[in-house]
């Protein structure tokens, strides 16, 4: 019992630590070079404990204007140590020169959560030991009653295993479910046309640690939120990142054989936050530059949305052995596809934009999901509507009207191919 008891001392304080180091979908159109990033979220993203040029947001910043070729691209990292899914949430209402900066953005970086999990077992602690954590020295009032009182430390245990734990921590966990969604449609808001990018959450303990698997289940719950596909975001996959390091170097400075109970990312730890952000977005311009064609498109369709149908034919340019025969098949069963006229469906060919837009309308009319019927004349705002052809005018019209589409630019680029990226937005779209 007594090493559960000291087991758990450490976890606050290095909870403690962390938590006292201060208080549509993405619109369709041109993949313009970026002009500005943002970063937004906690001391993670501020780089809490290493120099600033080996934060993940300097890494990430300096190998978009390198790498990327974005020389002019413009930088401001408004973290906050401390925030939690309330605090930024209230910053993206409040904060001006926060709200100033988001609406400038091209990219815009996220790290939050963590503290939705952290700040809690701090309540609990607070409780525990009739502590103010608002006070400015709460941090060093609990580290010196925890240290100097060894039958403290058992006092908190035993309130924190009795229960009391996993209630504050499901009560921040509640919060950030609740406010995730008006995070990213906040930001979202204020910047249509960003390319917004998330990290989930990672676990700094030890996986040889008993408490590994306690502290996972609760990471995992905020995770689940954020990993959730989205049109709006691309997730940075952090936490598996960190599960599948295996290099020397520790990737946060908690070691309890060493005595530092901080949970932030070391050096090493930046560089593989920094390599996840970069393989989201090297993921996404890979996604944006493969165009799609007809028989592909398809079968990504079917296969997401788990459409199904008996069928006894096909289009007679559509062979069995080819990989989308069964998905073009149901699809042409349920009315989403006609053909291009003498029973061909011509699956090779490229598919345009406007292509895709009637797919899409017609596969929410033969899934029957709930569709605002438009006309030509709700697409007389966009600057191309009139080269859209008529027979995509009322499904593009549709989508457009019922928010499942919007376009960059004010321009809609009807006879351009889709791309997947584009297309994977529409069906995270639907309702």
């Amino acid at each position: 019992m007594k090493k559960i008891f000291k087991q758990l001392a450490v976890v606050l304080i290095f909870a403690l630590l962390l938590t006292a180091c201060g208080n549509g979908m993405t619109a369709m159109g041109e993949d313009l070079s970026p002009e500005h990033y943002t970063a937004l979220g906690d001391s993670i993203a501020t780089g809490y404990g290493v120099a600033k040029e080996d934060s993940y947001t300097e890494l990430f910043y300096n190998y978009l204007k390198t790498d990327r070729g974005f020389s002019s691209l413009e930088y401001a990292n408004l973290a906050v140590n401390g925030d939690d899914s309330t605090g930024l949430l209230n910053k993206l209402k409040t904060d001006e020169r926060l709200i100033k900066s988001v609406k400038e953005s091209d990219i815009i970086t996220i790290s939050i959560g963590g503290n939705n999990i952290l700040q809690p077992i701090i309540q609990a602690v607070g409780q525990a030991l009739n502590i103010d954590v608002s006070a400015p020295d709460y941090a060093s009032q609990i580290q010196d009653v925890l240290s100097s009182n060894p039958e403290s430390v058992e006092a908190v245990a035993g309130m924190l295993i009795l229960g009391n734990l996993p209630k504050y921590l499901n009560e921040g966990i509640s919060r950030f479910e609740n406010e995730w969604p008006e995070i990213i449609n906040t930001v979202r808001s204020l910047a249509p046309e960003a390319d917004i990018f998330v990290m989930n959450i990672y676990n700094p303990l030890s996986k040889d640690d008993v408490l590994y698997n306690l502290f996972d289940t609760y990471i995992q719950k905020i995770n689940t939120v954020i990993n959730k596909p989205s049109p709006n975001y691309r997730t940075a996959d952090v936490y598996n990142a960190f599960n599948e390091y295996n290099e020397d170097e520790a990737l946060t400075k908690f070691n309890i054989l060493k005595g530092s109970f901080d949970p932030h990312p070391t050096e090493a730890g930046h560089i593989v936050v920094f390599n996840s952000y970069r393989k989201a977005y090297e993921e996404k311009e890979k996604h944006v530059s493969h165009k799609l064609k007809r028989g592909e498109a398809v079968s990504i369709l079917v296969k997401e949305l788990e459409l199904k149908a008996d069928f006894t034919d096909n289009f007679k340019d559509v062979q069995k052995s080819s990989t989308y025969y069964e998905a073009v098949g149901i699809a042409r069963k349920l009315g989403i596809v006609a053909g291009k006229g003498q029973n061909k469906f011509y699956p090779e060919d490229y598919l345009t934009r406007e292509e895709a837009m009637v797919i899409f309308e017609k596969t929410m009319i033969a899934t029957g999901k709930s569709l605002f019927r438009g006309s030509p004349q709700d697409l007389s705002d966009l600057d191309d509507a009139s080269s859209v052809s008529s027979y995509a005018k009322e499904s593009i019209a549709s989508l457009y009207k019922s928010g499942i589409v919007s376009f960059g630019k004010n321009k809609i680029y009807p006879k351009e191919i889709m791309s997947y990226y584009d297309f994977m937005n529409i069906i995270y779209n639907m309702p």
